[in-house]
């Protein structure tokens, strides 16, 4: 294998937004099938530091700042060793992970993490995998990592494998993204829905808003969710109250943005949600970009 030379490299990513996510059935090895259109966001953003080691083999170490990680198996990892496995591949390096994305927030950091890995080893792979089957082995690692390998405005479809980039005409709305420091695990809230549809529970039509088509915003996981986490809830109707045109919660939650057609009444919405109960808040920024 040709050694790569010594040296140090810093990449970065920003995370995604789920404008709306819809859940349509479950199939029978229990992955979910969804439709949601996705949107990368320029904030909050992970740092991640590779040390190229020069001769030698292998994840020589990954360290964090982030105390939910487990250091020795977290999409980092996994993105490295599948790789390796299927291209044999496996340049020295060592792996530093500066965590700003929330985990449990909804914002596909652990999955924007594996993206960026993927996509340097395939820039310094002499037998680079088609696009085809590094989309493959994102999915495996995880199922938002295919977007995050090339993260624009998409539809995506199916368990995350079907991505379909859409027009987005974004430039004159703003987001403010709050993000409180509740973890809500994706496993249990896909859980949390189906029960929901076993105890034959009435649709909760207030978590749904439109602001102007095709941005609908709307998540299927917002009734479960917020009934474990009512202060969620109350974000989002803060947000409205605040003069967003619509609000919702991304992904599983944690996290919730607010869409707004004035910057100052944006950049107003943001000091006052900080200063709510001091939560992350971010923004205003435009969205589109990661």
């Amino acid at each position: 294998m040709k050694n790569i030379l010594p040296g140090t490299l810093l990449l970065s990513s920003g995370g995604k937004i789920n404008l709306f996510l819809e859940i349509h059935g479950k199939r029978k090895d229990g992955y979910h099938l969804l439709e949601s259109l996705f949107l990368p966001i320029p904030e909050p953003r992970d740092y991640l530091t590779i040390n190229i080691l020069g001769h030698g083999q292998g994840l020589a170490d990954f360290t964090t700042n982030s105390s939910d990680l487990n250091q020795d198996d977290n999409t980092l990892t996994k993105a490295y060793t599948i790789y390796a496995v299927k291209t044999g591949f496996q340049p020295r390096i060592s792996l530093y992970l500066e965590k700003g994305i929330p985990s449990g927030a909804g914002l596909g950091g652990g999955s924007a993490d594996a993206a960026l890995l993927l996509g340097w080893l395939q820039k310094h792979n002499p037998k680079p995998l088609g696009k085809a089957a590094l989309k493959c082995l994102g999915l495996a690692i995880g199922a938002d990592v295919p977007f995050f390998l090339d993260p624009r405005p998409s539809l995506v479809r199916g368990i995350g494998e079907i991505i379909e980039p859409v027009p987005m005409e974004t430039e004159n709305l703003w987001f403010v993204l709050v993000c409180p420091k509740i973890f809500v695990s994706s496993t249990w809230a896909f859980k949390q829905w189906d029960q929901s549809l076993t105890e034959n529970a009435p649709e909760d039509k207030c978590h749904s808003s439109y602001f102007r088509c095709p941005l609908k915003v709307a998540n299927s996981l917002e009734s479960v969710v917020f009934k474990a986490w009512p202060k969620l809830g109350l974000i989002k109707k803060q947000l409205l109250t605040c003069g967003a045109q619509a609000a919702g919660m991304s992904g599983s939650g944690s996290s919730l943005f607010g869409i707004f057609s004035d910057l100052d009444q944006a950049d107003q919405a943001a000091k006052k949600m900080h200063g709510l109960e001091k939560n992350q808040v971010f923004g205003p920024f435009l969205p589109g970009t990661g």
